[in-house]
């Protein structure tokens, strides 16, 4: 029997339909259509799952027959394995650089954070009167880098907008955080420059930066949650059509 012959019998006697046995490989109905009409062949390790989803070994899979059509020759057991082995192991290399390049990207976003926190304090706040922990965490030194710059840090909004991109970027988000941070930076700069309000004074109402800020950095967070779901989508769209061409 060749290959898509075989293929075909052994989920019969599992009693499988198409759209199961693609659905448990991770390959497309039509994939699976092909591979038992003898029009492609299976990848190694989507051969390898057969093996394992109809409880028969690769030899008895590919049957005696050396080749499928006029492609080359059908790897044998042995072969099979160390092909899987090295599949597995790019795969831990490839999850080892994904999560260098988080760790990165939030060691990144953390650094331009820190970067905006000491800028402000460095224009605006002397060191004269000020201890090095009171330059650098004190509110008094917050409040005279600007009122929007102290409200953020004493309400700690700062620190939450930086968690927050932070934790994105290291959960793989990287557009959100970058986004966010750039939000926020937007925010700060738009607040501080036309939050004051004078003329409201007298009523407690002297500055408007914290709503611009907020607002500022709402816009940009939506915008990048939407950035995260367009693109994800387009990926998996992507994925999908790949899969229905198999291999």
């Amino acid at each position: 029997m060749t290959l898509a012959e075989q293929l075909r019998s052994a989920r019969e006697e599992k009693g499988l339909s198409q759209e199961a046995v693609g659905a448990l490989v991770g390959v497309s109905r039509q994939a699976v259509t092909r591979w038992e009409r003898g029009q492609s062949a299976p990848s190694t390790a989507n051969l390898l799952r057969l093996c394992e989803l109809y409880g028969l070994s690769p030899d008895r899979l590919c049957g005696s027959t050396p080749a499928l059509g006029a492609g080359p020759a059908l790897p044998d057991e042995a072969q099979l394995l160390q092909l899987l082995e090295k599949e597995r192991s790019l795969l831990a290399a490839k999850r080892r650089r994904r999560a260098l390049r988080r760790l990165v990207c939030a060691a990144a976003v953390f650094l331009g954070y820190a970067a905006l926190y000491l800028l402000c304090r460095l224009v605006r706040v002397p060191f004269e009167g000020y201890t090095v922990l009171g330059w650098l965490f004190g509110s008094e030194a917050a409040r005279e880098a600007g009122y929007l710059y102290g409200w953020l840090c004493q309400q700690g909004f700062f620190l939450y907008s930086m968690l927050f991109s932070v934790l994105a970027a290291a959960a793989g988000f990287w557009r959100l955080s970058a986004v966010t941070l750039s939000g926020f930076v937007l925010g700060l700069i738009l607040g501080e420059c036309f939050g004051p309000n004078p003329a409201g004074a007298a009523l407690g109402m002297g500055h408007y930066g914290w709503l611009i800020w907020g607002a500022v950095f709402l816009l940009f967070a939506g915008a990048g949650a939407f950035a995260e779901i367009f693109c994800r989508r387009r990926q998996r769209r992507k994925q999908r059509s790949k899969k229905a061409k198999g291999s």
